[in-house]
This record gives C-alpha cells, sequence and structure tokens, in this order.
C-alpha cells in the first residue's frame, strides 16, 4: 500500500515546535502554567470536522470498487466527541489515554450500479448507510526537554482503530417501509490494533495563556493489517481557574488502514480536518 500522508500538520505546529526548540532543560525550575505543575489532566471536547473517505469490501472475484462517503450522498460534516487523559509520573515519564469517535448515517437513493462486500446495490435503491470510526490510544512519554515555560516530549505507544460500514437496502410499498432482513444488509468492519510514534510539544505564555501542540505518524504492517496514519492537533488554552480550563484548535486525522480477511480485504481510507473545542480539568 502506498503512503498518503500528508505533512500539513507540520506546517501548521512549526511555529509552536520552533518555540519550544529554543528552550533549555531544567528540571528543577517550577513551571508557571498548571498544566506543568499538575500531574493528572483530563480534556474532554467536540470536534467538528470537513470529512471525506472511502471504503472497499472486496470479496472473492468481485472487483474492488471503493465506496465514497460523498458520493452517496453522505454530510461531508460530522461533529463528534474526544476524550484524553494524561498521568505524570514524575518529572521524565508520563502516560496518555484517548479516545476519538467519528460517525455519521443518512438514507440516499443510488444513482449507478454498485457492488460491496460481494452485494450487488442497483441504481435507483433506496439505502441507509451508517458509518463509524472510533480510534482509541495508549501512549508512554519522555521528556526531552523543559523548563518554567514549556515541555517538550516523545513517546510511542499503540493505536486500535474501530470502524464500520453498513448499508441497507430500505424497501417501501405505498410510502411504508417494510421489514428488512439481513439479507438486504452488507457491512463491512476493521478493528486494527498498530504501533505509532508520537511527540507533544507545549508552551506557556503566562499563567493563564499556553500553546499545546501534537503530532502521531504510523506507517506498518503487522500480521493481517497495514496501512497509515497521521495525526495533528494544535490548540490554544486559557486557564480559567488554577484546574480549569478551556481550550479551542485545529486537528487533521487521516487513517488508510486495510485488513486481510479470507475472501478479501476490507480498506478504510478516511480524511478529517476541523476545529476543536474542549474543556480540561487538572488535579
Amino acid at each position: 500500500m502506498k503512503s498518503t500522508t500528508t505533512h500539513s500538520g507540520w506546517i501548521l505546529l512549526a511555529p509552536s515546535f520552533a518555540i519550544l526548540s529554543a528552550g533549555v532543560f531544567a528540571e528543577d525550575v517550577r513551571g508557571i502554567n498548571p498544566y506543568l505543575t499538575h500531574d493528572n489532566m483530563v480534556f474532554f471536547g467536540a470536534f467538528i470536522q470537513d470529512g471525506k473517505g472511502s471504503v472497499i469490501a472486496q470479496r472473492r472475484d468481485f472487483e474492488p470498487r471503493p465506496v465514497r462517503l460523498d458520493n452517496l450522498g453522505s454530510d461531508e460534516e460530522y461533529t463528534s466527541w474526544l476524550l484524553e487523559y494524561r498521568h505524570r509520573f514524575n518529572k521524565k515519564w508520563s502516560a496518555s489515554l484517548g479516545a476519538y469517535r467519528f460517525n455519521t448515517g443518512n438514507r440516499f437513493t443510488a444513482e449507478k450500479d454498485f457492488n460491496f462486500e460481494g452485494r450487488d446495490f442497483t441504481a435507483g435503491s433506496e439505502l441507509d448507510l451508517y458509518f463509524t470510526m472510533d480510534t482509541y490510544m495508549a501512549d508512554v512519554m519522555y521528556t526531552l526537554r523543559s523548563n518554567e515555560h514549556m515541555e517538550w516530549q516523545l513517546g510511542g505507544g499503540l493505536h486500535v482503530f474501530d470502524a464500520s460500514l453498513t448499508l441497507t437496502n430500505t424497501l417501501t410499498l405505498d410510502g411504508q417501509e417494510l421489514v428488512r432482513d439481513k439479507e438486504s444488509q452488507s457491512r463491512a468492519t476493521l478493528t486494527a490494533p498498530v504501533p505509532n510514534l508520537r511527540t507533544t510539544g507545549f508552551y506557556a505564555f503566562n499563567p493563564k495563556w499556553s500553546i499545546h501542540g501534537t503530532l502521531g505518524w504510523l506507517s506498518a504492517d503487522v500480521d493481517r493489517y497495514s496501512g497509515d496514519f497521521f495525526y495533528s492537533n494544535v490548540r490554544v488554552q486559557y486557564q480559567v481557574t488554577e484546574r480549569l480550563g478551556l481550550a479551542a484548535g485545529f486537528q487533521h486525522v487521516q487513517a488508510d488502514v486495510e485488513e486481510a480477511i479470507d475472501k478479501g480485504f476490507n480498506r478504510f481510507d478516511m480524511r478529517f480536518n476541523g476545529v476543536t473545542a474542549s474543556l480540561s480539568y487538572m488535579f
């Protein structure tokens, strides 16, 4: 599989990492911002993004054809949630857990014939589409450099993608929807655990205002899974109180992951760009 990773995230985060690189390592200096002094932080927020992508569910000798969400009438704008937790063990080591959810659904009329999961769908059919892609991550981070204003970390861990696309024929008679059975439904799923590399940077302008950036990347072929993943996020945070903060930023996520199965393969190729808004609590 050819890598499709974009470098837009590096461009977005370049200013913040330029600031970080100017820092001088100093373990014994107390940070001026609560992010640098508290051991635990929880982020909860929303991700409002434009999304594009395609899914291939190739079976047996059928020609693999990508099913594109936008061509099937699905809305391009998605609103999803995100949850992150970070724990600092000491001045050098920390760990983070995160979960991100993308989902959409729509009823549409097929404009042309197509095949999905070995089943033919004809032009004019009314179909229900439901798509979801959840990402779970666990990372261990090592602090390369820090002082009273900044922190720069490098680490790695595991990402787990849990994706599915379901297409269901909607049969109607005199305007009334009929009962559907399993024969009218096609579903492609993929659950892929893959390793990743990650770097994060934080800079505090003062006790109230700060900027935080994250880059995550992988390109791997593990067992029956293969693909590329790229993640970038930059956000500006304001501390309302010592423990409570509000943040807004921009996030880019792309995943092109394939799983080989007995009768073929499932491939999910997704791109998401948009703004984030989150609430943080430190303790």
